[in-house]
């Protein structure tokens, strides 16, 4: 049986002798990954001691796509393949907690001062995981802001033999800034109720970052789609593209809207493209809804430097209601 907390501790020793890791050491970090590392142990999804080959989904998409709401149908239409979840997002919530006398931060500066800490969490078990537990089924999610980074993973991946997918999920440039405020704005409401809620934990992206992650990922996506079609297989196996789901919980409505493995008619830029200039046309109750929580948490917001970010995309999201009827679809 493998002494996981002792592979744990060769790896941060290995991290230190390189001079890669800044923040997590033995000493500090030990506990902390251990713990986390046994959770993928007791969900039963890690392949132990079989033979097989793996597969790696790398489930890349702008914030504010819905990618987390994507993993969720692959698990459901996939049970057998027992995806683990590697992304930056989810080991943010152990940031204070590691350093507990940390003070407080801004929502706007969250998660750029907790990237260092989250992008160390994820490198050391995705390394464990593909090195001592082969064949296990991965989705690592982001946002595909780089294109060096995710290739060098994509061809570690398919040096040890797993079939690597490039997943992605497609809504508007007006969608996706609602869907961020609608997300932070929710959020902070709910963790305002709790006693022990900490200012600078609530996620916020400005309307500005967005844009800008929104018009990149066109150009990285072409990068890896072309590296695709120069040689199917030989670091991408398949190419999904999806829409986002009408709903977070009924998976019925069919939203896999392109395959390599399936459609040869189109390329997959072009089926983003289609979906990306569809107008979504948010309902009133919607807008009325964000304003009543943006009011109710006003002064929160004004602390945290959010607030005129908040209202200026609302500005937006109401003055593009106005477009043309056609190719539209209700948010």
């Amino acid at each position: 049986m493998l002494d996981i907390k002792e592979i744990l501790k060769n790896e941060l020793r290995r991290k230190k002798e390189e001079g890669s890791f800044v923040i997590l050491n033995e000493e500090n970090s030990l506990a902390l990954l251990h713990s986390i590392f046994q959770e993928f142990i007791d969900s039963g999804k890690i392949n132990i001691g079989t033979k097989k080959p793996g597969e790696v989904i790398f489930l890349e998409a702008p914030t504010g796509s819905g990618k987390d709401n994507i993993f969720l149908q692959l698990v459901k239409e996939n049970p057998e393949k027992n995806y683990i979840e590697l992304n930056m997002d989810m080991f943010r919530k152990y940031y204070y907690l590691f350093m507990p006398n940390k003070e407080e931060i801004s929502d706007l500066d969250y998660v750029k001062l907790t990237n260092q800490f989250t992008y160390e969490i994820f490198i050391i078990l995705q390394e464990v995981l593909l090195k001592y537990f082969p064949g296990t089924n991965i989705v690592i999610s982001g946002s595909l802001r780089e294109t060096d980074w995710n290739e060098k993973l994509m061809r570690i991946y398919k040096q040890n033999g797993y079939k690597v997918k490039l997943t992605t999920v497609t809504v508007s440039r007006k969608e996706g800034h609602y869907s961020i405020i609608k997300r932070y704005v929710e959020m902070v409401d709910r963790k305002r109720s709790n006693p022990n809620f900490k200012k600078g934990t609530a996620r916020y992206t400005s309307f500005e970052y967005f844009d800008e992650t929104y018009e990149k990922f066109i150009e990285n996506f072409t990068y890896f789609m072309n590296l695709y079609y120069a040689s199917p297989g030989k670091l991408i196996d398949t190419i999904e593209v999806y829409r986002r789901n009408n709903s977070l919980i009924d998976f019925k409505d069919d939203n896999l809207m392109y395959s390599t493995d399936t459609n040869k008619d189109k390329t997959p830029l072009e089926v983003i493209n289609e979906l990306r200039d569809i107008n979504y046309i948010l309902d009133e109750r919607e807008i009325g809804y964000i304003f009543t929580l943006i009011g109710k948490n006003r002064e929160y917001f004004e602390e945290q430097g959010t607030l005129k970010d908040l209202l200026f995309t609302l500005v937006y999201l109401i003055s593009t209601n106005f477009l043309s009827e056609d190719k539209k679809r209700t948010i």
